[in-house]
């Protein structure tokens, strides 16, 4: 399913990239070394929420600690039924 031009959380998806690998949080990992490279800085875990990712920050909190206003300036997120077992997704937005 192509999700590129629809939007998520208000904002229009640009890229979305997908990361399925087997073991305990590896596409996680996988998904987080991407960011990390791509010049992404990361928020921490916060149960079944999105994860917020943004560029030229130092620190990024955990998505139910982020303001309104902060949510609107994230570039990105990753998103997962379940972050520790299943694939997880990184959308970057417009």
């Amino acid at each position: 399913m192509n999700i590129i031009g629809k939007t998520y959380l208000g904002k229009r998806i640009k890229e979305v990239h997908e990361f399925n690998v087997e073991g305990t949080f590896e596409s996680f990992y996988a998904a987080r070394s991407w960011a990390v490279n791509k010049g992404y800085e990361i928020g921490s875990m916060d149960g079944f929420n999105p994860i917020a990712m943004m560029k030229g920050y130092d620190y990024v909190a955990k998505w139910h600690n982020i303001s309104r206003k902060e949510r609107e300036m994230v570039d990105g997120v990753m998103i997962s039924d379940y972050f520790r077992e299943k694939p997880v997704t990184i959308l970057i937005f417009e």
